[in-house]
């Protein structure tokens, strides 16, 4: 698997498919939130807790099917 990331957006590269993901973004004018995408505090127990806001943008995520492989090419690479 190889896998690179442009700004906001990841590419993975498989063998039958490559999947293209856009990480979520805030809204820079949101009140509630300041553009930050949430709110964030300590517990007791001292971790971190995250909640996300409404201005959050939702996660977009595409597979794109790659052509099959032929039976060909399995035989002839090495398995490792």
């Amino acid at each position: 698997m190889r896998f690179i990331r442009l700004g906001r957006w990841s590419f993975e590269l498989h063998r039958r498919a490559l999947h293209a993901t856009r990480e979520p973004r805030p809204d820079p004018k949101c009140t509630d939130c300041l553009g930050r995408g949430g709110h964030g505090w300590i517990t007791p127990f001292g971790d971190a807790d995250w909640e996300d806001c409404h201005c959050v943008s939702s996660l977009v995520a595409f597979r794109i099917p790659l052509w099959p492989r032929s039976r060909r090419q399995y035989l002839e690479s090495e398995p490792f």
